[in-house]
């Protein structure tokens, strides 16, 4: 990027002249690009005027660039130019203004959304200062001046388009937007403003066929007294964002409103199951753009086609472990997955911009480090992929978040503090929902985890402990025969073991382990005490623990006999 050098700049007269006829003003720049794209910046003329304005001959200049218009730019009046650095590229290109704030078709125009014109100008803006200049043929230059980077995707907006270029006329952009191009800035109040401020459904998850309300608060935030209005509620069915006959839900008269005088609209709806993306929206007024919010509805239980099938939070470091979650297809067909977004309740990134096929009944990791994972698990065989971004996973307890592309929430699995290094975190049946904790509890494979197979905790258990002591009695005489008791067990799920030995009058004798997750396994007694040393002959108790969302303890005697 390149700063404004030349000496001309010290010549230019920075005021505006209000009587001069059909003026454009600079009103808007974006200098800083939202998120990691590139070329991206653009700047925003304005024509105040009750007429058109003929371009021809105009110059846009910034540092050693500078684009002459020709004589078919026309600005209409009342309206908005948009100055793009990179105007549209082809599809999927998402490096441009068309595809970041139009339709993403390629071509500038042919939306709805793309309601005013816009040409391409050369510039190259620097994040933390620049100038931009406008030459009228018959008019002083005017220009802009910023001296500080006030954030990624986030714009300087004009106040009032006619008072001139003084630093105190320019504000950073109020929306979380970021930005305003062709509609009236965010930082410019307006006569008649009403803004829908909050759109939500009661209640939150609604039922299939049953009736519930949606609530919509409807604000003021203009200068006057608000002229009668009018509220509609479409259930957008192609998720176009636009809306279409035949999508209508309802609708409601909004009453005259005072200057920050706040009224509610609510409405009794019925839909059926699936999801949903309903928008309010407000007959326009001066400002169009706070007149639209949308609500992404889950109505009914249903268990989405790609669900979260383990997680892997807390990596042992020690072993140069990485993070990584597992999705499986429960589809009997492939799923496309290009633009799904994933990450924590923080933030979700896109997992990829490209196509990516996951075949029917098939798994898919997503690794923080690909490499590390297939080096901890140098036997897996599947699908794994690096996202671009990963929103680090808090061993403290978080939750991990799946969406689809148009941004419906596909699952949420909240999972506990991960005391445990390099067990993963398994669910017990993809067949039922992920928000049960029941469904989910620590992998009990010896190597922490099953990504690309069957979870280990997959295969149902009894709801009682089985303990099987082979042989018993034993002799731990060192005569190689005999010399050990192996003691199999299986527990149930959700619940941690401890095994301990005791003799008959009840002193603790041997502690095999405690607090063990795996839900079967076997462990070997060879007839010594903690402290090393061999025990008598006799008859042993052998106690056995669980705890957790279940508590049972159950006892089997062990009889050593020894050759004398």
């Amino acid at each position: 990027m390149r700063c404004f050098e030349s000496l001309a700049f010290l010549f230019i007269t920075l005021a505006w002249s209000e009587s001069t006829q059909a003026q454009a003003v600079i009103n808007e720049v974006l200098a800083n690009e939202p998120g990691a794209s590139t070329s991206l910046e653009w700047v925003e003329l304005y024509n105040p005027d009750s007429v058109s304005l003929d371009l021809a001959d105009w110059k846009f200049v910034q540092g050693a660039d500078t684009t002459i218009f020709s004589s078919q730019i026309i600005l209409p009046a009342k309206n908005y130019l948009v100055l793009a650095r990179r105007l549209a590229t082809s599809p999927p290109d998402v490096n441009s203004f068309e595809a970041k704030w139009g339709d993403g078709s390629g071509i500038w125009g042919d939306s709805p959304k793309e309601d005013f014109p816009a040409l391409e100008a050369k510039m190259s803006l620097t994040n933390s200062s620049g100038t931009v200049i406008l030459v009228a043929p018959d008019s002083l230059p005017q220009a802009f001046t910023w001296s500080k980077d006030i954030g990624d995707g986030v714009s300087w907006e004009k106040v009032n388009p006619v008072a001139g270029e003084d630093t105190s006329n320019w504000k950073i952009c109020t929306l979380p937007e970021g930005s305003t191009p062709g509609k009236i800035n965010s930082v410019t109040a307006a006569d008649n403003d009403m803004a829908i401020v909050e759109f939500y459904s009661e209640p939150d998850n609604p039922q299939e066929n049953l009736a519930f309300y949606l609530k919509i608060n409807v604000w003021n935030v203009g200068l006057s007294t608000s002229l009668i209005n009018s509220l509609t509620i479409f259930n957008d069915l192609n998720f176009n964002e636009i809306m279409e006959r035949g999508e209508e839900l309802s609708a409601a008269d909004i009453p005259q409103l005072s200057p920050g005088e706040l009224f509610m609209a609510t409405s009794a709806v019925t839909l059926w199951k699936g999801n949903h993306r309903l928008i309010a929206l407000l007959d326009p007024d001066d400002k169009v753009y706070n007149n639209q919010k949308s609500l992404d509805l889950r109505v009914g239980e249903f268990l989405p086609e790609v669900v979260i099938n383990e997680i892997m939070a807390a990596p042992d470091l020690t072993k140069n472990q990485t993070e990584w979650v597992e999705l499986y297809n429960r589809r009997q067909n492939s799923m496309n997955l290009r633009g799904w977004l994933f990450g924590d309740v923080n933030r979700q990134s896109v997992l990829t911009e490209d196509i990516l096929e996951l075949p029917a009944s098939q798994f898919l990791i997503l690794a923080e480090d690909k490499n590390k994972f297939q080096a901890s698990y140098p036997g897996f065989t599947g699908l794994a992929i690096q996202p671009s971004s990963w929103q680090t996973l808090d061993n403290d307890g978080d939750q991990v978040i799946l969406k689809d592309s148009l941004g419906f929430l596909v699952e949420k699995v909240s999972y506990p503090s991960q005391s445990l290094k390099g067990i993963s975190y398994e669910r017990i049946d993809y067949d039922e929902p992920a928000s049960d904790s029941n469904n989910w509890w620590r992998s009990v494979d010896s190597s922490g985890g099953t990504p690309g197979r069957q979870n280990s905790v997959k295969t149902a258990f009894g709801s009682s402990i089985e303990i099987q002591i082979k042989p018993n009695p034993f002799s731990p005489d060192d005569d190689g025969f005999d010399d050990q008791a192996e003691i199999q067990f299986k527990i149930p799920l959700g619940v941690e073991l401890s095994m301990t030995i005791y003799d008959r009058k009840g002193r603790l004798v041997r502690t095999l382990f405690e607090d063990q997750a795996s839900v079967s396994g076997k462990v070997t007694w060879d007839g010594r005490k903690d402290d090393g040393s061999k025990v008598r002959n006799g008859i042993y108790v052998l106690l056995v623990e669980t705890k957790g969302k279940a508590r049972e303890v159950k006892k089997e005697t062990i009889a050593v006999i020894k050759e004398r």
